[in-house]
């Protein structure tokens, strides 16, 4: 994260004599998100690669060495807790949305690598490993049976709307029972009026 002029430090602060508009406080400066660990990101800068290299994009070599060491770091780190797509307040939690998107990485990067995109060598076998580990520990700790659901974060009960980008992703196709179950469950318990809240307020 950067501000409009490329500082990468951006301590947040609370503005208590302003009111913001019509009211609406906090009013602050500045973004904690700049320390956060969120490990989505990962999976949606590989995505993005993967998409322009079907649109006909080339990757230059600086390219390609970035992307597997995103690789490295997903297999590193996946197992850690972060603050998730929202940058929810309450700290670190193992947050599904984060774990499907470490699987993308992974996964996008073994198909470039298929491709000749990338040439991963011996990291392609890491790389698969640590992928079908993570689909592993979803389908164990990210899926409530008892709500029929996939859920916000593992061994939970919340909803998260994020969760119905899985078909979307690739993670699983939308004709699968967990997936259809989910939303069902997400716009029964999240929709208003056409519209999903993206979670349930605390």
């Amino acid at each position: 994260m950067y501000d409009v002029y490329g500082r990468g430090r951006l301590p947040e602060e609370e503005l208590i004599h302003f009111e913001g508009y019509r009211g609406s406080r906090p009013v602050r400066v500045g973004n904690d998100a700049w320390s956060q660990r969120q490990l989505d990101v990962y999976g949606e800068v590989v995505f993005a690669a993967d998409a322009y290299v079907q649109g006909g994009g080339t990757l230059e070599p600086v390219e390609r060495r970035m992307l597997s060491g995103f690789g490295k770091v997903v297999c590193r780190q996946w197992r850690e807790p972060d603050q998730g797509i929202w940058e929810l307040r309450y700290g670190q939690r193992q947050h599904t949305f984060s774990k499907v998107m470490c699987w993308v990485a992974l996964d996008r990067l073994l198909k470039l690598n298929e491709k000749r995109v990338l040439s991963l060598g011996d990291l392609e076998v890491q790389f698969r490993a640590e992928r079908d580990a993570i689909a592993r520990a979803i389908e164990r700790r990210a899926y409530n049976s008892e709500i029929e659901s996939y859920v916000g974060e593992f061994g939970g009960d919340r909803l998260d709307a994020s969760l119905l980008l899985i078909p979307c992703l690739g993670y699983k196709p939308a004709e699968d029972a967990r997936v259809r179950s989910t939303y069902d469950r997400v716009w029964q318990r999240l929709g208003r009026g056409g519209l999903l809240a993206r979670q349930r307020r605390f």
